[in-house]
């Protein structure tokens, strides 16, 4: 089976995005599929390629929008390549329509994950142009696909909310256990501050101007807060703004984006992690802080009820009350609380969330799509 994972970007700095269609990738491989990723060009470093490898890449050029990213050359390319089966990911962007392109000249089928870009507060944002969008093209590509990807309830209902009535796949994202470290930075009882951290893109949908005004309210003794992430749209300077405002500059740092295998000793050395986002189909950052024994605030705008039913963590109302309150909760706890929290969500982790699970369920779609087998558990047709 030769599948085609085509992708907007090949650049890290789409977030979860890179992680999770990266991750599928490489655990494709490893099952013994045979798999392409095509992409537009753009100004990717060395060091961002190869972190794809030894999956083989083929990127063509792009013209106009870059949000867009016309490439006149893909479709070529992907008639050239002649998988069996395409998986796209994302919508509003042309790799969808090059995908629905090749389907449609092929008779061969695609799937499409959507990665939270039909959640309700994404909709809302630049509506018009999204509304235009799906009426051109966009509404066409998504009920053309065999089927959808989701990968939580939350986003099966919102992706169904918006008006997609073709067969979804409920397969989750995966995480892969770190390994614990040799020292234990939470263990010493000489550090002089407790530590909480955000991982994610600096961006207005993940709330952080709400997260320095509960910290603000909530000013907890001897604590530190590291936003760790690349800045999009200038909003680390509105959130610069609210720290210096709030006169915060002494405990709440940035530390610009962190890559790779560099980012879990952020999460060992942290004792909480705060993602305080509007919407998220997954939170691939919550998964990762949970597999290292991180307890997590996050909010209903994520699918992860599980943190009060596994009792690792807090999901919130979205605002800047339920998060002080969550936060004043979290810091009141002790050391030793919060550590026995954190193994729960290591627990939970390692029981639902393995990659191997998640390659096996998209095997398992790919080769229904191909008319090979009966539809699986996964698939919800209504």
């Amino acid at each position: 089976m030769k599948v085609v994972h085509i992708v907007p970007s090949l650049s890290k700095a789409t977030g979860g995005l890179f992680v999770s269609v990266n991750h599928l990738v490489q655990y494709s491989l490893s099952d013994g599929s045979e798999v392409v990723v095509v992409a537009p060009k753009e100004s990717e470093s060395p060091f961002e390629l190869v972190a794809w490898r030894p999956a083989e890449l083929r990127r063509f050029w792009r013209v106009g929008p870059k949000k867009f990213g016309y490439s006149p050359g893909m479709l070529g390319g992907l008639l050239q390549i002649n998988p069996d089966l395409i998986h796209s990911h994302g919508v509003w962007t042309f790799t969808s329509l090059a995908a629905a392109r090749w389907s449609k000249r092929t008779g061969k089928p695609y799937v499409v994950s959507i990665h939270g870009m039909l959640e309700p507060w994404s909709l809302k944002q630049a509506f018009f142009k999204k509304r235009f969008a799906r009426r051109l093209y966009q509404d066409r590509i998504l009920n053309g696909a065999a089927c959808l990807r989701a990968t939580s309830p939350m986003e099966l209902e919102n992706i169904r909310s918006a008006g997609v009535a073709c067969p979804i796949a409920l397969v989750p994202n995966g995480v892969s256990l770190p390994l614990r470290p040799a020292a234990d930075h939470r263990s010493s009882t000489k550090r002089r501050y407790r530590q909480a951290i955000f991982m994610s893109r600096v961006h207005p949908k993940k709330g952080l101007l709400n997260l320095v005004a509960a910290w603000a309210r909530v000013r907890p003794v001897d604590w530190q807060l590291k936003i760790i992430g690349p800045d999009e749209n200038d909003h680390r300077a509105q959130v610069e703004t609210a720290i210096t405002a709030a006169r915060l500059e002494d405990v709440i740092s940035f530390t610009g984006p962190i890559w790779g295998d560099e980012r879990f000793a952020h999460y060992w050395n942290a004792d909480l992690f705060i993602l305080p986002s509007f919407s998220e189909n997954f939170g691939m950052v919550v998964a990762e802080a949970l597999a290292c024994e991180v307890p997590v605030i996050t909010t209903r705008g994520l699918p992860w009820k599980e943190l009060e039913e596994r009792r690792c963590g807090w999901w919130i109302e979205i605002g800047i009350d339920p998060l002080a309150d969550a936060l004043r909760n979290a810091v009141s706890l002790s050391d030793s609380e919060r550590r026995q929290m954190g193994v729960r969500g290591r627990q939970l982790i390692s029981d639902h969330y393995s990659w191997e699970s998640a390659v096996h369920k998209m095997n398992q779609v790919y080769r229904w799509m191909l008319g090979e087998t009966e539809p699986p558990d996964a698939i919800v047709f209504r």
